[in-house]
């Protein structure tokens, strides 16, 4: 989920800075009602982002279970697991469900001092709260005024207030900035989406005022001067969900808007034409840049093949499936080792492990590694452990594998010491060790090294790790080796490969 909810929140805000740059040439150029049309763009994002994402076909490997014989029973049990939702997701569910809250009470709190009157014949509402009229209500929506409406306004300023609210319930203004607040919400902690929700609401104004002049082409001045006096009375109202008619809108900008020519209706088309073609294009790139869907046979489920050297016991070489988002247990002999697979980006693989003796915790060590590509790591204080993975993804079951060759030597490299990378030391050590009759290195010793106990323990904790094929060798084994280990700041450190 919280990949998911990054990726839309991304769409999201790309989305909203494509109209923030934009809003104002095109509201220019084509009119207040293109403008406006411009906030379909965000929405189109996120649907984007939430579609099926692009499917992609590959063909995987079958895995070759049976090509290194367990020297002591391993059983592999798979248990599945919740999965619980990370805490920054859990934070960003309560700061959205907060904000939501905060923002219906507000919402009561106004509906309440607003004391609005049941409507009258002719559908409106009164209250003594506001001095101008304003259009409320979600799923029952009507128009409210002042108490002294008519004494306040001449009829002609009345008709024009009345025809601009009920405008914005006609256009379902309301329900459109309740979905803008939600939105809102839910990207709380990112600033661009309150810039967007104000600029939103001005531009749904500016549209609105369009929408009236176009049908009251001869009453500018009416209403301008209807925009000033109500203006004038200086009422602000705090309300989440409202339209009403003075508070909250750059008065300059709505009256420099009535002293320009209207755009045509034909630039008006060619203005929707261009946001709808805006909102494919944006909408298709979205989506196209979603990691492709791969499909292939049991795309969710890994092999993973484990070695494990212990001191003074024989290795554990197990394969066990592991189902993504699941955990599988390995227990042989009280050794148990839990593993946990997980996708990462660039074809990443992320491998969680947990390793107990005798029920007692050893270490829990991760890696991130390459499909098919062997990867070591040696446990923080446990001198003489050392789990290697090998993760592909299952095409068969364990049981109906293939048998095929062995892995390839994992020979992993050194980790090179961060003093000796800083004062740029350079060095090579000469490490002997015996390879059992199963591949496992084991009692390694320094020969020599150059310069002296600075790259002892680097070159020690990676020889524990090494896996040889034992099909390689023509002498019997166990058999004793001695090779050299390089560290050059070039190539950070260097594993023999004959």
């Amino acid at each position: 989920m919280g990949s998911e909810l990054l990726s839309t929140m991304a769409a999201l805000s790309a989305a909203l800075l494509v109209v923030l740059a934009a809003r104002g040439p095109l509201r220019r150029r084509f009119g207040a009602r293109v403008g406006y049309a411009l906030w379909l763009l965000p929405p189109a994002a996120v649907l984007a982002s939430l579609m099926p994402a692009p499917v992609r076909t590959i063909e995987w490997s079958t895995v070759a279970v049976g090509s290194l014989a367990d020297p002591a029973p391993a059983v592999a049990d798979v248990v599945a697991s919740t999965v619980l939702p990370p805490p920054g997701i859990a934070l960003w569910l309560l700061g959205a469900a907060v904000l939501l809250l905060a923002h219906c009470v507000r919402q009561q709190r106004f509906v309440g001092a607003l004391q609005a009157t049941a409507a009258a014949p002719d559908g409106l509402a009164r209250s003594a709260a506001i001095t101008a009229p304003l259009a409320i209500g979600l799923w029952r929506p009507r128009v409210v005024v002042p108490v002294d409406f008519e004494r306040r306004y001449d009829p002609t300023q009345q008709a024009l207030m009345l025809a601009h609210e009920r405008a914005h319930i006609a256009a379902g203004d309301l329900p459109a900035q309740a979905l803008a607040l939600l939105v809102a919400c839910l990207a709380w902690w990112n600033p661009l989406a309150w810039w967007s929700l104000r600029a939103f609401r001005h531009d749904q104004e500016l549209a609105c005022d369009a929408r009236l002049l176009e049908a009251h082409r001869d009453q500018r001045r009416a209403y301008a001067e209807s925009l000033l006096l109500a203006q004038l009375h200086g009422e602000r109202l705090a309300a989440p969900l409202a339209c009403h008619w003075p508070t909250g809108h750059p008065l300059k900008e709505r009256i420099a808007m009535l002293t320009r020519p209207q755009p045509s209706a034909r630039r008006r088309r060619a203005g929707f034409f261009a946001i709808a073609s805006a909102a494919v294009a944006l909408g298709g790139t979205v989506w196209a840049s979603q990691p492709a869907q791969v499909v292939g046979a049991e795309p969710d489920t890994y092999a993973v093949r484990v070695l494990l050297s212990r001191p003074g016991q024989p290795p554990l070489l197990p394969t066990v499936m592991v189902r993504e988002g699941e955990t599988a247990g390995i227990r042989s002999d009280g050794t148990e080792i839990s593993l946990r697979v997980s996708e990462g980006s660039d074809g990443v693989l992320l491998l969680a492990s947990e390793l107990r003796q005798d029920g007692k915790l050893v270490g829990t060590p991760s890696v991130g590694m390459k499909r098919g590509e062997p990867a070591t790591i040696a446990i923080d204080g446990q001198d003489g452990y050392a789990l290697t993975f090998w993760v592909q993804r299952a095409s068969t079951p364990p049981a109906a594998a293939a048998t095929g060759s062995a892995p390839a030597d994992v020979r992993t490299p050194p980790r090179y010491p961060a003093d000796a990378m800083k004062a740029g030391i350079e060095g090579v050590v000469e490490v002997s060790f015996e390879v059992d009759a199963t591949g496992v290195v084991r009692d390694p010793q320094i020969v020599s090294a150059e310069p002296p106990g600075v790259f002892d323990h680097a070159a020690l904790a990676a020889v524990r790790g090494w896996w040889l094929n034992p099909t390689q060798f023509e002498q019997p084994l166990p058999a004793r080796m001695q090779v050299p280990i390089r560290f050059e700041l070039d190539d950070s450190a260097s594993a023999p490969q004959g």
